[in-house]
């Protein structure tokens, strides 16, 4: 464009020009002299450019953005508020501070064309920025600048390149979890349980929600939820298990961080209806009698009912120092008033709903004679709660146990006037045998009855019978000859004195057949009796 001026004898004259509908961009100005003698002059190029009013608001939707999210533009645009159109390319980019200075970590956008825009447009840059990603990036400060230039890549407004940017922090920390745990692994139908985890987190814990799969047909549901702060935090429920329940349950905590951030745990598990321990102690009875240093036996039986129980064992208890059983009695030697063989905790591996369990031990009585304890039996398990029996009250006395090998002694049908007819065992003997459990007895006794017909009672007035001193004994050989063989009597007569526990004593019988009889089965009874001072 050429402007035309006449000059009249004037010097440094300064002259002005409108601009305002000129187009951004790069001009250039010269002056032309003539004077009136038709000499000519001119001036150097004198490049200038024209520059329009344009800004940059940017902002992004939060100031927080967690792992893995897309960060947009919100209300942030690039204004034209000149008068006069103009074209802009547009170049956009992420920078991090985690250095302590800013430096780039992506490009958004740089433009190959310029975007036009007349005078009073505006651009949604939300619109033409692409939104950035935060996964993969460390936790920190980042920016999103924006910069403007124009088709000759100059600065677009006054003398500085038209920019902005906006900050904002990015947490790609999850929160973490430890000790998820319930107070109760086996609890019953209607039992409230209690469960927990613990959570922390870099910045500020924000809420969580409580998962089971307690349902009728198993699926998993949300079951409760809550908030919590700060760095290190609990998240915690109560939750009543349902009265269907019955078999092998899951549960779980997902929690958020104030960013956004979430993490879930593993999951949990419970057993949901366990089953209950039936427990008797069924050896001793109460009011049993033990031996003094001797042993007894003690057994408890035990059951499973309504669910499994889990791993069992039972120990025996008396009262130490109590009314009622709070002591175990171990397997040492040493100890009073009792103590057991072997293994004082019994084992009856995994029992289930219906299974049942029968222990024994064998205990030793060492406490003082005449003594008298209340003894039961401790049950527990790693299911089932725990139990215990009844109590048995027993005392430490002097008890004699007899045993018999036999329950008869039988000569079979012998012929009237006979005599010395043996039993039919005499060869193996009857033996008469203080029990290794028994006390000492201080005499091992006899007697017997007459013997009765079982099939002719008699004749005509004559009572057929045997009497008792017809049968004799001997508790040494077997002879009947021999002198030290004795009859039996309807007193008691003695057999041996002082017999220590365990002695077996080999009886052996015969017996005389009078005359005046008749020859059938004749019945009586012997009695066998063991005495010692209480």
């Amino acid at each position: 464009t050429v402007i035309n001026y006449t000059l009249v004898n004037i010097y440094n004259k300064t002259y002005q020009t409108n601009i305002s509908f000129w187009s951004n961009g790069t001009y250039q100005v010269k002056f032309w002299v003539n004077n009136s003698y038709g000499t000519t002059n001119e001036t150097q190029n004198y490049a200038f450019i024209i520059q329009v009013n344009a800004t940059l608001p940017l902002s992004t939707v939060r100031d927080l953005y967690p792992d893995n999210y897309n960060v947009t533009l919100y209300e942030s645009y690039l204004n034209n508020t000149g008068t006069t159109n103009t074209s802009i390319y547009l170049l956009s980019f992420v920078q991090s501070n985690s250095s302590g200075s800013w430096i780039g970590v992506t490009q958004l956008l740089d433009d190959d064309s310029p975007r036009f825009l007349q005078s009073g447009d505006s651009i949604n840059l939300s619109e033409v920025i692409p939104a950035w990603n935060t996964s993969g990036f460390a936790t920190g400060w980042y920016r999103i600048q924006v910069n403007g230039t124009d088709l000759y890549n100059n600065a677009v407004y006054g003398e500085q390149l038209l920019t902005n940017y906006t900050t904002f922090y990015v947490d790609t920390d999850h929160p973490q979890w430890a000790n998820l745990e319930s107070n109760a692994s086996y609890p019953k139908r209607g039992e409230y349980v209690n469960f927990s985890c613990d959570w922390t987190d870099n910045l500020n814990l924000s809420n969580w929600t409580f998962y089971w799969n307690v349902t009728t047909d198993g699926s998993w549901v949300e079951n409760g939820s809550g908030t919590f702060t700060g760095t290190s935090n609990l998240s915690w429920i109560v939750k009543q298990i349902p009265s269907f329940a019955s078999g092998t349950y899951g549960y779980k905590f997902e929690a958020y961080d104030e960013a956004g951030n979430k993490n879930m745990t593993v999951d949990g598990t419970f057993f949901a209806q366990r089953g209950d321990l039936f427990v008797t102690l069924v050896q001793p009875p109460d009011g049993t009698v033990v031996p003094h240093f001797r042993n007894f036996t003690a057994r408890v039986n035990i059951s499973c009912v309504g669910g499994p129980c889990g791993d069992v064992s039972a120990v025996l208890r008396y009262n130490a120092s109590s009314a009622d059983p709070d002591t175990n009695i171990t397997n040492s030697t040493s100890s009073t008033p009792f103590y057991v063989f072997g293994n004082y905790t019994k084992d009856c591996g995994y029992l289930d709903d219906g299974d049942n369990c029968s222990l024994t031990w064998v205990v030793n009585s060492t406490g003082s004679l005449h003594s008298v304890y209340k003894i039961d039996s401790y049950v527990w398990a790693s299911i089932a709660d725990s139990n215990d029996t009844d109590d048995s009250s027993v005392e430490i006395g002097i008890v004699l146990i007899v045993n018999l090998s036999f329950n008869e002694v039988y000569f079979g049908i012998c012929d009237p006037v006979s005599y010395g007819n043996p039993a039919l065992d005499n060869a193996d003997g009857y033996n008469i045998t203080i029990d290794p459990n028994s006390n000492d007895a201080e005499g091992v006794w006899i007697k017997g009855t007459d013997l009765s017909p079982t099939e002719i009672s008699g004749y005509n007035n004559i009572q057929y019978k045997i009497l008792v001193s017809n049968v004799t004994w001997n508790d040494n050989v077997n002879d009947y000859s021999d002198p030290s063989t004795e009859r039996l009597n309807y007193t008691y007569s003695l057999v041996r004195q002082n017999v220590p526990s365990g002695t077996v004593i080999p009886m052996r019988y015969w017996i005389d057949v009078p005359g005046g009889i008749y020859a059938q089965n004749y019945t009586g009874y012997l009695y066998v009796m063991a005495n010692a001072t209480y």
